[in-house]
């Protein structure tokens, strides 16, 4: 299966998930994520502000906020296809910005930075993912090309829905791939 046709049916399983559904579902992998030693020993991580079709990210955020954690979340220079880890103060510190209606921390791209040398982890979205740990994205490749960067040491956590998880997603040699997967039933660590 291409990449086009993969993206377009898991946009279309995710489109019709009930909203009880999701919401079980992203409370199941909060449960689940924030109970793991990647999470709990983190002391500075990088989680995205999720869309409406995404694992629900909030709770995790909040956790991290009361455990004294550095928390950043991406913003993206959409004219550069650069992405960086922007420092936020609180759970409502965000706005909604950009074409694609993209959340992202609200001092945006002026905001304090985490150096990537200091994340500790990286909560990754995606639209699919397989139990090798590899990843298909939205198409804009800022993930593949923030995952890429030299001194980046940070687990790569993927928040995902059951259905996410497919048997083998195309990768082409720029693609990165994330080091676990939490979904409402399980925890995948790919060897």
């Amino acid at each position: 299966m291409t990449k086009a046709a993969l993206r377009a049916q898991i946009r279309a399983t995710l489109g019709a998930m009930e909203p009880v559904a999701r919401d079980q579902a992203s409370a199941a992998v909060f449960r689940r994520a924030s109970a793991l030693p990647e999470f709990t020993n983190a002391t500075s991580l990088m989680a995205f502000l999720s869309l409406p079709d995404e694992i629900d990210t909030r709770n995790l955020l909040m956790a991290a906020f009361s455990a004294g954690k550095r928390v950043a979340a991406p913003c993206a220079d959409w004219d550069a296809r650069a992405m960086r880890a922007v420092e936020m103060r609180s759970i409502d510190d965000v706005r909604e910005t950009g074409p694609h209606g993209i959340r992202e921390p609200a001092n945006g791209w002026q905001g304090g930075v985490i150096p990537r040398e200091r994340l500790e982890l990286i909560l990754v979205p995606g639209l699919a993912f397989d139990e090798r740990g590899a990843r298909l994205g939205r198409a804009a490749g800022f993930y593949d090309r923030f995952l890429a960067q030299p001194g980046l040491g940070a687990t790569r956590m993927a928040l995902a829905f059951d259905c996410q998880i497919v048997e083998r997603v195309p990768t082409e040699p720029h693609d990165q791939g994330v080091d676990l997967i939490v979904t409402e039933s399980r925890v995948i660590r790919p060897a």
